[in-house]
C-alpha cells in the first residue's frame, strides 16, 4: 500500500518555500537511539520513520540537529525526516534545531510517537491538544513554544498488572504482536504520504476511522 501511494502522488500542493534550506513538512519520529531499544514499544516511532525511508530510492539518514536527518522530496513535497538521538525526554533539543534551520512553521511538524493511552494496534491523528504525560512530546512543546503542531498517536496499551509503565516502555514487543505492529508501522508511513497531500481533516477521518475498525 504504501508503495502504491509513493509512486502515485500526482496531486497538487501548496507552493514551495522559496528559502535555500526551506522545507516544507518536517516529520519527526520518536524514539530512543542505541539497538538496546530497536525493538521497544518506545520505539514504534522510530520503526515508522525508518519504514518511511526505506520506500525512498538511495535515501540515508545523515548525522544532523543531534539526531539521524534526511532531507529530500517525497512525491513534490521537500520534506525533512527527522530521529531525534538526544533520548526520548529530550527530543525536544532536536527537533527546535531542524525546524529553525529548515524555516518550518509549528503547523508544518507532524510528530508521530506511540502512545499508552490508546488501545493497541489503533492509530490517532489530530493537531494541537496536551502532550498526555508523553514526556517525548512535552519537550517538543516546550522547546517550541507551541502545542500546535499534528500528532500521530501508535496504540500501544496499558502494562499489565504489576509491570511499570517503564519497564512496559522499555521492553520489547512480544512476537505475538508483531505482525499488528507491522502493520501499524506500515499504516503509519501510508498516513504521513496523505498528509503531505491531502488537508488534516481527510487524513483524520480515513485513519482514525479505518483504525477504529481493525
Amino acid at each position: 500500500m504504501i508503495k502504491d501511494l509513493l509512486g502515485s502522488l500526482r496531486l497538487r500542493r501548496r507552493a514551495p518555500k522559496t528559502e535555500p534550506d526551506g522545507i516544507e513538512r518536517l516529520l519527526v519520529f520518536l524514539g530512543n537511539p542505541g539497538p538496546e531499544y530497536a525493538r521497544t514499544r518506545h520505539n514504534l516511532g522510530f520503526m515508522a520513520g525508518e519504514r518511511l525511508l526505506a520506500h525512498q530510492a538511495g535515501a540515508r539518514f545523515r548525522r544532523e540537529f543531534k539526531g539521524r536527518f534526511w532531507q529530500g522530496r517525497i512525491g513534490a513535497t521537500n520534506v525533512g525526516v527527522l530521529l531525534p538521538g538526544t533520548f526520548m525526554n529530550a527530543s525536544g533539543e532536536s527537533v527546535e534545531k531542524a525546524a529553525r534551520r529548515g524555516r518550518v512553521d509549528v503547523s508544518d511538524i507532524v510528530v508521530v510517537y506511540d502512545d499508552m493511552d490508546l488501545e493497541f494496534g489503533l492509530l490517532r491523528i489530530r493537531s494541537g491538544g496536551s502532550a498526555g504525560g508523553h514526556l517525548g512530546v512535552n519537550s517538543i512543546i516546550e522547546k517550541l513554544s507551541s502545542p500546535d503542531f499534528v500528532r500521530l498517536r501508535m496504540g500501544i496499551g496499558r502494562p499489565p498488572e504489576r509491570v511499570t509503565p517503564v519497564d512496559f516502555l522499555l521492553d520489547d514487543f512480544s512476537r505475538s504482536e508483531f505482525p499488528r505492529v507491522e502493520e501499524m508501522i506500515d499504516d503509519a508511513a501510508a498516513a504521513i504520504v496523505q498528509l503531505l497531500n491531502h488537508p488534516l481533516e481527510i487524513v483524520m477521518n480515513e485513519f482514525n476511522r479505518r483504525s477504529s475498525r481493525c
